[in-house]
């Protein structure tokens, strides 16, 4: 069962999204080829965040944080280091 995850103040909590393991012209990559990808989807905002919300994919800043809760890969970040939104 996944843990509930509360962020405070200016604080952003977002669960690192894996990198493409495919070229766009159809060739699987090694796991040492691929990049480190800085973007993420949003799982927990804190009460001065403004722009970003839960369910946002962001792409942000080498500054953030990174930290992994049972096996899973989260960053947290102010909210002046997402870079932009999708």
């Amino acid at each position: 069962m996944a843990k509930a995850i509360t962020a405070f103040g200016d604080k952003i909590v977002a669960k690192k999204l894996e990198a493409d393991n495919k070229t766009t012209s159809g060739f699987y990559l090694p796991e040492a080829a691929k990049e480190d990808v800085k973007f993420a989807e949003v799982v927990a905002v804190g009460k001065d965040v403004k722009e970003v919300k839960k369910g946002d994919k962001v792409f942000y800043s080498n500054y953030s944080s990174p930290v992994k809760i049972d096996n899973v890969e989260y960053v947290y970040m102010k909210e002046e280091e997402v870079y932009f939104k999708v």
